[in-house]
């Protein structure tokens, strides 16, 4: 790979006495930031993306995470000093068999279109990596378009492909959600397909009814939020942790942070218990899709990591919020317990993911250099993005 500093320079020159070349001085300046430019990156960042993130905001993300300061860098234009792209990565705490595990999730790669071709930027995300690896055992990332086959070139390795699942449907959520997915196929699937696709998955689903039928196994409550919880959570995610294969360390702590005072969604939470005592904690969030009131399952934390767990938790999700005709449930196309049992109870829609899934949705990438995950899959749910609302965008978190 290039040196950077000559990939950002002119060719040096010498003088007519002939004396040793200058040191070249760059165009682009790479740096990590520690909160000195942390206004400046917000601005640009709503620039660039067209959001209005608030200052509280971009502080609660990157300066006030439960593992610590994210790492920040920038690139500033030299001549001016102006920010021109932002590259990060959040810490994030994870777990393997009770065994805690330092990690970090990319997070906003950005460069200002009108710099894209004047600037070398994948030797500035090395650096960034190698800086970050010292302090990181294992690297996520969300694949997209742009950075994702860099990553891949960096050493990081698909975990597996994102699925969306529907445990309660109804049509008008289904059918907006199908056009979403349109123009990320490979050939045109005419309205009226899309239409009878929506109304045999709703039919096949009983018309929203609970997935899988029968009665419900569990008791449910909403609570205030996971602090309501109190030592009952702790006691359950202190146990699970020694069971689940890698993934987000569910702390209270860390939930407290992720939803309780997220700025960007107001999150809900419910308790499923079964004779009084706590079985699995779900949170979710309303979610504007076709017009229909939907429920979008941020996470679903059981104290017993199997397939019986997570069935009774799917066969209870249709009672949750009987406002919303529509539940939406993203994971990982890998083979976790959550992810059989959605096989297993959503027929249809596991065919119709099977077929179409590989070109609608994005992939996690890893980098795991100790091999930390071992052979084991990861155990994902969308308490591992940014935390944002996605309703706009379609289901690809960012």
């Amino acid at each position: 790979m290039p040196r950077l500093d000559a990939a950002l320079s002119a060719p040096p020159t010498r003088s007519d006495a002939g004396a040793p070349p200058r040191a070249p001085r760059p165009q682009y300046v790479f740096a990590q930031d520690f909160g000195e430019r942390a206004a400046e990156i917000n601005d640009f960042f709503n620039a660039f993306t067209g959001r209005s993130r608030t200052m509280a905001a971009y502080r609660w993300e990157w300066h006030t995470g439960p593992a610590g300061p994210a790492f920040v860098w920038t690139v500033t234009e030299a001549a001016s000093g102006r920010v021109v792209g932002h590259h990060g990565i959040v810490r994030t705490p994870m777990v393997r068999r009770g065994q805690s595990v330092v990690a970090g999730r990319t997070e906003n790669t950005i460069i200002d279109p009108a710099v894209r071709k004047k600037l070398f930027y994948p030797g500035m995300e090395k650096r960034a990596l190698n800086e970050a690896l010292r302090a990181l055992r294992i690297m996520y990332t969300i694949h997209s378009k742009g950075p994702g086959p860099l990553r891949m070139r960096f050493g990081y390795q698909p975990i597996g492909r994102w699925v969306v699942y529907l445990p309660k449907v109804g049509a008008a959520s289904l059918q907006a959600l199908l056009r979403r997915g349109q123009k990320a196929l490979p050939v045109k699937v005419p309205d009226a397909l899309l239409r009878l696709m929506a109304a045999l998955t709703v039919r096949a689903s009983g018309s929203g009814a609970r997935a899988g039928g029968g009665p419900r196994p569990l008791e449910v409550e909403e609570v205030v939020d996971i602090d309501a919880l109190g030592a009952e959570y702790e006691q359950l995610w202190n146990a699970a942790r020694l069971q689940y294969d890698l993934t987000i360390d569910r702390s209270l702590e860390f939930l407290r942070w992720r939803t309780t005072e997220n700025p960007n969604l107001g999150f809900r939470t419910w308790a499923l218990r079964r004779g009084g005592r706590l079985h699995a904690v779900v949170i979710g969030h309303p979610y504007r899709v076709g017009g229909g009131a939907t429920l979008y399952i941020d996470d679903l934390i059981v104290g017993s990591y199997e397939e019986t767990s997570f069935d009774a938790v799917l066969a209870t999700l249709s009672d949750l919020d009987p406002q919303s005709d529509t539940v939406v449930l993203m994971t990982l196309a890998v083979d976790t317990p959550l992810y059989r049992v959605l096989r297993k109870r959503l027929r249809l829609q596991t065919f119709l993911l099977d077929r179409f899934g590989p070109k609608l949705f994005d992939e996690l990438l890893a980098l795991d250099q100790d091999n930390v995950a071992g052979d084991r899959p990861w155990y994902v749910t969308p308490i591992f993005t940014e935390g944002l609302d996605t309703s706009r965008e379609g289901l690809r978190p960012t």
